[in-house]
């Protein structure tokens, strides 16, 4: 492995070799990376392609990962339900689950990744909508099927891709 680190219109970039082939990383804009955040950077990943991995395509698949759980909050999960179902019910009734939803379950759950959500942590929201003293409506988002198969979900339909 060779590299070397160049300076070029403020950007700190570094070369380096991956299976045979001359490849370019960036490791941030001066002065919002100082040199020794960069140096720290480059150790980084001269170890990564020290283990075999390219730095290049493990920062893709970062992004990546980093855009999928961003699009995959309990919100947008809930949301995308919703509207998938809602064509079948009542208006009335897709009014008021909506309404339900956004006072008592988005406001702690909706901006989590689906991912990071557990079993214990749903039942503590529906606990806390219980001591509130409005008991029909905690019963109604436990039987709501949304809200059992959620955390199945995210193992089914929302699979990550790594393109690489």
């Amino acid at each position: 492995m060779s590299a070397s680190v160049r300076w070029c219109k403020s950007i700190i970039i570094e070369k380096y070799r991956f299976a045979g082939k001359e490849k370019r990383i960036s490791l941030g804009v001066y002065p919002d990376v100082g040199l020794k955040k960069a140096r720290d950077r480059r150790d980084e990943m001269r170890r990564l392609v020290a283990d075999g991995i390219d730095p290049s395509a493990a920062r893709k698949q970062e992004k990546l990962m980093a855009l999928n759980a961003a699009l995959n909050t309990f919100e947008a999960v809930a949301r995308e339900w919703f509207k998938k179902h809602s064509p079948n019910w009542e208006a009335s009734y897709s009014k008021k689950l909506l309404a339900r939803l956004e006072a008592n379950i988005f406001p702690w759950l909706g901006h989590r990744p689906i991912r990071d959500i557990k079993a214990p942590e749903l039942l503590s929201v529906l606990r806390r909508v219980e001591s509130r003293g409005v008991l029909e409506t905690a019963h109604r988002f436990r039987r709501t099927r949304m809200t059992r198969t959620t955390c199945r979900w995210k193992a089914r339909s929302r699979k990550l891709t790594i393109i690489g």
